[in-house]
């Protein structure tokens, strides 16, 4: 025989025992169990051919809200008809001809007023703010950097840069930096707060 082989105990009484009946009993349980659960499962899932009754609804009674909301229905009705068109378009105007032009209406000359050449620039302060400085030791000295924000930017700069293309930074010092507007050359300086 070729194959895998079966181990029989001996019993105390000497019997050889296979245990088939429990195996028999335990395979019915189960069974009968996931028998049980499909069953629930079909039965909770089916519709019963009970239905409930259909109960009448009396129709609402008419109430004052009602009654002014179906006059203004008519007030508006007889609105829409007054201010309707009375007569039919002209024929003068054609939708699908392009090419003919209505005559023009002249032109009126109305007085001009003159605008004057040289308007005042006021000078406009930067939205810039110097929120910090840094210091390096070189051998030429201390070298000193700018940390300045500006809506939606942040720039290192340093003594002879330029900041978004408009400020150059003539110094840094240990608490300002003082900038020119390279448009109106006007100076400004930004203090450390």
């Amino acid at each position: 025989m070729q194959g895998a082989r079966r181990i029989v105990t001996q019993s105390p009484d000497g019997r050889a025992t296979i245990p088939g009946i429990t195996m028999n009993v335990r395979r019915v349980v189960w069974f009968g169990v996931s028998a049980l659960a499909i069953a629930t499962w079909f039965a909770s899932a089916s519709t019963s051919g009970v239905r409930a009754p259909v109960i009448s609804v009396a129709p609402p009674r008419s109430t004052a809200l009602d009654r002014s909301s179906a006059l203004l229905q008519s007030e508006i009705a007889r609105l829409h008809e007054r201010i309707g068109p009375t007569s039919s378009p002209s024929g003068s105007r054609d939708l699908f001809r392009f090419n003919i032009r209505a005559p023009q209406r002249p032109v009126s000359t109305r007085a001009t007023v003159p605008v004057p050449d040289a308007v005042p620039v006021v000078a406009i302060r930067p939205a810039l703010k110097l929120i910090g400085i840094a210091e390096d030791s070189s051998e030429a000295g201390i070298v000193r950097t700018a940390i300045v924000s500006a809506p939606g930017d942040l720039f290192l700069v340093k003594a002879g840069e330029l900041i978004g293309g408009r400020y150059h930074v003539d110094q840094v010092s240990a608490d300002a930096v003082l900038l020119t507007d390279t448009t109106t050359s006007e100076p400004t300086t930004l203090a450390l707060h």
